[in-house]
């Protein structure tokens, strides 16, 4: 998907796949200013603040957003499911797009924009047998 240059887009980023969670606010494909912690085990308690604290910073709110990007994977299976619950929840809630995304070199890769993201996990699921 290619940003019209013209039109001033700010996008959220969220990307909760590794032990290392990471939010970005991108103007256009351009990074303005990302929040990096160790967000393994207390990951959705800190989300939203982490959010709140990037915007807060940048002077920006939630309701200035043009668009919400998320990573949908592959990844930690409980990260891609508390990330991409907040990016559909916030999509949904600002009446805004969310579109799958990634990051390449500091820049914002956009996929195409749908109603919601699913996690993607790129291996089949490790079901364990019942205990007696």
């Amino acid at each position: 998907m290619k940003l019209d240059k013209s039109v001033s887009e700010k996008i959220l980023y969220i990307d909760t796949s590794s032990d290392v969670s990471r939010v970005g606010l991108f103007v256009g494909r351009d990074e303005l200013k990302t929040v990096e912690w160790k967000g393994k085990g207390d990951l959705s308690e800190n989300l939203i603040s982490k959010i709140d604290s990037l915007l807060k910073e940048s002077g920006e709110t939630k309701e200035s957003l043009t668009k919400i990007a998320v990573l949908a994977g592959p990844g930690s299976y409980t990260g891609l499911r508390i990330g991409i619950t907040v990016a559909n929840f916030l999509a949904w809630s600002l009446s805004i797009p969310i579109v799958e995304a990634g990051i390449i070199d500091q820049k914002l890769i956009l996929k195409s924009e749908k109603p919601y993201i699913l996690p993607e996990y790129y291996a089949d699921p490790h079901i364990t047998k019942q205990r007696k």
